[in-house]
């Protein structure tokens, strides 16, 4: 199982050459920037027509692509989308969390919720 998912990964050098449209790289390339447009308006030039093809044939694996995984990291994905649009300053989660991948932990009565929700 191992082999037939890393063989759906592009090739090192590829790989690498991508890595770069990680946030956790363009935050680190850019560090310097403590301005949010400036950070932006530096980070934008990555994201070509052509290199968001690149990125999307290099991640249709999808969740099978260590790739996929990182560069999903920190940002905005649909499946985080609802939480983000009904976030409320004012309440008690952590929206930062929620986009970094923070995991809520699993606890005894989180278990039995999903246990009676199946019955």
């Amino acid at each position: 199982m191992w082999v037939h998912r890393r063989s759906e990964e592009p090739d090192n050098n590829r790989m690498n050459d991508i890595e770069k449209f990680s946030l956790h790289h363009l935050i680190l390339e850019h560090c310097d920037e403590s301005n949010c447009g400036l950070f932006l308006n530096k980070i934008s030039r990555y994201f070509s027509e052509e290199n968001i093809k690149i990125i999307e044939e290099n991640t249709r694996a999808q969740h099978k692509s260590r790739l996929w995984h990182e560069l999903r990291y920190g940002r905005v994905t649909a499946s985080k989308a609802y939480e983000v649009s009904f976030f409320s300053p004012t309440s008690d989660s952590s929206l930062v969390a929620v986009i970094m991948g923070a995991k809520t932990p699993d606890t005894k009565a989180m278990k039995r919720g999903r246990e009676k929700k199946r019955n």
